[in-house]
């Protein structure tokens, strides 16, 4: 695991390699408009104890947010995912539903 200066839980990244969460740190600076509305809006539940993270590596994928507390996934669906690689990478994601199912994470 990765130590970023934080203290986290062992099963919090599941695997992560090192080189995506760089990729999760640039994907954060270039957020989507869906993601800008809906982290406005997931950020109003840290004082109720739920912590989102925004662009959250786990395993080899990068969770649009995600909360550890209830090891919640949310991903959003923009335009992004209309072109011709997205429709082939989300193909895939019941591969990666499967994969992160089996960890206990819940996927939305």
């Amino acid at each position: 695991m990765v130590y970023l200066g934080k203290s986290v839980e062992p099963d919090m990244y599941f695997g992560v390699k090192p080189d995506l969460f760089k990729l999760a740190i640039e994907m954060r600076k270039n957020p989507t408009h869906s993601e800008k509305v809906l982290w406005n809006i997931l950020r109003k539940y840290r004082i109720r104890g739920f912590l989102f993270r925004q662009q959250h590596p786990i395993y080899i994928f990068i969770a649009d947010f995600y909360c550890h507390k209830i090891k919640l996934v949310i991903e959003v669906d923009g335009d992004v995912h209309f072109n011709d690689e997205s429709q082939e990478h989300d193909n895939g994601t019941h591969r990666r539903n499967g994969k992160i199912w089996n960890k206990s994470y819940q996927i939305h």
